[in-house]
């Protein structure tokens, strides 16, 4: 088990968004091995810097945890920023299940609603399902990655990308801390 939630504990986490309003200036390298291997992004680029828990720690943990404070979600969408979010995510220590959902408004005032799934690799999330619907009717897929973090995993920390794959321009991606 991990410790109470009454603990306090400041999360290893950075994060922010590069909005690429430098007339397309940001690429990225698709090929580790080839440079010249690139493609433009269109879209602002989330990011974020995380210092995962350690592996033998949380080989450690057992039983259910559920992460249900939304400390921050951060991120944009072809209906403008994201707003009023929230986000849970459940960890079952024991099978190494991860599951959750997010769920947020645009600016535009679109409505986005998403469940994922998948397990855990050590502190890694290996999300592997996720499913959901923007404005209730138009279904989305995308992924979300990220780790446990904090010293006996207090917390969760990724970043998402989504998309309608009937219409590519209809995409959210962003970033998230669970506590």
């Amino acid at each position: 088990t991990r410790p109470s939630d009454s603990v306090v504990v400041t999360l290893p986490v950075s994060w922010g968004s590069w909005n690429n309003d430098l007339a397309g200036a940001v690429t990225d390298q698709y090929d580790h091995e080839d440079p010249l291997l690139t493609t433009a992004v269109a879209r602002p680029v989330n990011w974020m810097t995380v210092v995962p828990t350690a592996a033998a720690t949380v080989a450690g943990l057992t039983g259910v945890v559920g992460y249900t404070n939304l400390i921050g979600m951060i991120g944009t969408s072809s209906g403008g920023n994201i707003v009023s979010p929230s986000a849970t995510a459940t960890v079952d220590f024991g099978t190494a299940a991860v599951s959750g959902n997010m769920n947020f408004n645009t600016n535009a005032g679109d409505v986005w609603n998403s469940n994922f799934s998948g397990t855990l690799n050590g502190p890694a999330l290996n999300i592997t399902s996720v499913s959901g619907t923007v404005n209730g009717a138009t279904p989305i897929a995308g992924t979300v990655n990220g780790y446990l973090t904090g010293p006996r995993a207090e917390g969760m920390a990724g970043v998402f990308d989504y998309e309608a794959p009937s219409n590519r321009a209809i995409h959210a991606e962003g970033s998230f801390v669970l506590g």
